[in-house]
């Protein structure tokens, strides 16, 4: 067996080597990006970019031609490389399929050639065939991203205003490189807009550094070590950052995790089958209070179960950065007692934190037994400030000392009315 496993992965090692043949092979085989044809709706086919070859393996979905040299020109071309910073970008489609990726997509020349924001419009929207119906599977090396997007930052108050838009697509880590990589890596971009997309089996699904705004919607962030990682370097902050019906689930470590970030907001979002170990990771980690702005994040209507990890829901602040969190109508549910872990943990030993826990409800079934031991919610520290309204405990004796589901619980002084 590992025989087997070696050999395909130094096949598919073999074909990211190839991607610099292959993409000489694909600019021989047509015009210039700018004079490729567009489709009645306006948009640019990557499938115009492939040569014989790659079609012939996309209709046979054997995965066995490297189709990254005709996403890399795809991409250089919809998003207007070749042209003057007064022309726009065009939107790149990808028609339903099983297409190889064997080496890393970027588009990165925007920060490589020092495009500043000022009323440039070359940015990129790729609108694939639907999740169900197109899959990327990358199978580039260990290390890197599979996706690249990487904006100019430049001088202090000049600040990057690149867009990104990408719906109807899966992009997968082959089996062979499961949990290795990035999928989709971030840097300096302003605002993401995540459709119908899935983005599973990497190390990290999403990397997300000095990405202000962030907007997901029906997206799948699934299967890797950490789902989505979010925080700032040198510009700014994870702010502003939505989840809107999307499922975070069988990540091995942490499904979401954000650092000093504000306005993050999950609805009607699936925290399932996260973590491996009780002592650490988390479905969602909040480290440290909210650097910009004041309210941390809210929850609401979301659903956690069978998550092990240090505990589901997790606010570490370290800082002095002080700010509210608000978890509404979600469920928390244990199953059985060894995949189960507190549900919320609130830590802050600098800034005040302040909770408002309304309506959640905190149940078991199947062969759970209720324990003193296993506390719902923990805290630790001294300056958290918990409120609680019409919430449901099915477990008296895992509740905080609340009277009928409410009340306030403050980090190291007890219950009060």
């Amino acid at each position: 067996m590992w025989r087997t496993l070696i050999s395909r992965r130094q096949a598919l090692t073999n074909l990211s080597i190839a991607s610099t043949a292959s993409m000489a092979a694909a600019t021989s085989a047509g015009s210039s990006p700018s004079d490729r044809p567009v489709d009645k709706d306006g948009r640019l086919d990557v499938t115009a970019f492939m040569t014989p070859a790659m079609l012939d393996d996309v209709r046979a979905g054997t995965l066995s031609v490297d189709c990254a040299p005709a996403f890399q020109r795809a991409i250089d071309a919809a998003s207007a490389r070749d042209r003057s910073t007064l022309m726009a970008g065009q939107r790149l489609y990808v028609p339903g399929g099983r297409y190889l990726i064997g080496s890393p997509l970027k588009y990165v020349w925007r920060d490589d050639e020092g495009v500043a924001d000022d009323g440039d419009m070359r940015r990129l929207t790729m609108e694939g065939d639907g999740s169900a119906n197109v899959v990327l599977f990358y199978a580039g090396p260990a290390t890197g991203s599979a996706f690249e997007v990487r904006a100019h930052k430049a001088a202090r108050g000049d600040a990057p205003s690149l867009r990104l838009a990408i719906s109807g697509l899966r992009l997968r880590r082959s089996q062979d490189f499961h949990r290795t990589g990035t999928g989709l890596k971030l840097n300096g971009v302003e605002g993401v807009m995540l459709n119908d997309v899935e983005i599973s089996g990497f190390n990290t699904n999403i990397d997300a550094v000095d990405t202000l705004r962030f907007d997901a919607n029906n997206a799948h962030i699934l299967g890797g070590s950490i789902g989505i990682n979010a925080r700032g370097q040198s510009f700014t902050s994870p702010n502003v950052y939505t989840f809107n019906a999307c499922n975070l689930s069988g990540n091995g470590d942490t499904a979401a995790r954000f650092e000093g970030g504000c306005n993050i907001a999950f609805r009607s979002c699936c925290f399932e089958g996260n973590g491996s170990a009780a002592s650490k990771g988390a479905a969602i980690l909040f480290r440290d209070g909210p650097a910009q702005g004041g309210a941390s994040t809210h929850i609401d209507s979301c659903y956690f179960e069978n998550n092990l990890v240090s505990a589901e829901v997790v606010f570490d602040w370290t800082t002095a950065d002080s700010g509210t969190v608000k978890l509404t109508a979600c469920t928390f549910q244990r199953t059985d007692t060894d995949r189960v872990s507190p549900h919320i943990a609130f830590r802050s030993l600098k800034g005040s934190l302040l909770a408002h826990i309304d309506s959640c409800a905190f149940k078991s079934f199947g062969a759970y037994r209720p324990s003193s031991a296993r506390p719902a919610i923990v805290t630790s520290g001294d300056r958290s400030d918990l409120t609680f309204t019409a919430c449901y405990f099915q477990n008296s004796v895992e509740a905080p000392p609340l009277r009928n589901g409410s009340g306030r619980l403050i980090a190291g002084g007890g219950w009060a009315a």
